[in-house]
């Protein structure tokens, strides 16, 4: 237990670190797991595109030696998401079953790692990788990307912070487990204040009520995300602030 309890203050800087390869058909994500006794990693997969593959996103795990010990393939519908278990997918678990998960994936994929004992969660992580580059065309759109949950152990709130000296506008879109649109709200942003939404108030709560709660907005903001328990206690703050698509500007 004192094992657990050391890992798991220094797990959010381990979290936070994260290299992000792009490759010509696929990018790749690098992100920390932990499967030793008495801990817990789940990745949730998300799709945010309307394309589908049966092979899109390749999960691959290596233990603290450096070796691969488990490698899966998944599918992804469009807007679809998925959570991988991972202490499901090993056939045995040791004090060694814990470092880094590597993701391929093709299609525009937005991570969610979530980090366990054996009757609390610890952390949320959230992942994108930004597509592109827009040089010096104008940028029409943002879009954000974060994984959220409205079941029955776990509730998500979202709050979108406008840095600037302006209205900002935009929309919110969550998806569900299968990519079917819950819930849609038009944002205006004013200057410099939150604009918050408690996912549980605006829609049902359901074993498949998770997924992708995708953000477009007209200038770059804040996005922080609270995950909570069934009981209403604060399981992690994640905080996005960067964009996982950027959407150039028709008149650029």
């Amino acid at each position: 237990m004192n094992r657990i309890g050391i890992r798991s203050a220094v797990l959010i800087c381990a979290a936070a670190l994260i290299f992000i390869g792009v490759a010509a058909s696929a990018r790749t994500y690098s992100v920390y797991y932990d499967c030793a006794p008495g801990v817990s990693t789940v990745i949730v997969l998300t799709n945010a595109s309307e394309f589908a593959l049966e092979d899109a996103v390749t999960v691959r795990l290596y233990d603290t030696s450096g070796s691969q010990i488990h490698e899966s393939v998944h599918g992804l519908a469009a807007y679809e998401s998925t959570a991988v278990y991972l202490n499901g997918l090993l056939e045995s678990t040791d004090e060694s079953t814990w470092g880094l998960a590597e993701i391929d994936s093709q299609l525009l994929l937005q991570v969610g790692v979530w980090i366990g004992t054996e009757g609390d969660w610890l952390f949320v992580e959230n992942y994108g990788d930004l597509l592109g580059s827009s040089g010096d065309q104008a940028i029409g759109t943002y879009w954000y990307g974060l994984n959220y949950a409205n079941t029955q152990n776990r509730r998500t709130t979202v709050t979108v912070l406008n840095p600037h000296d302006r209205l900002v506008l935009g929309s919110l879109y969550m998806y569900d487990a299968y990519g079917t649109l819950q819930y849609q709200r038009n944002l205006q942003l004013p200057a410099r204040r939150p604009t918050h939404v408690d996912l549980e108030q605006v829609s049902v709560i359901g074993d498949d009520v998770w997924g992708l709660v995708d953000v477009e907005t007209s200038d770059p903001v804040l996005l922080v995300c609270a995950y909570f328990d069934a009981e209403g206690y604060l399981i992690d703050v994640d905080i996005i602030d960067q964009p996982y698509y950027l959407e150039l500007s028709e008149q650029g």
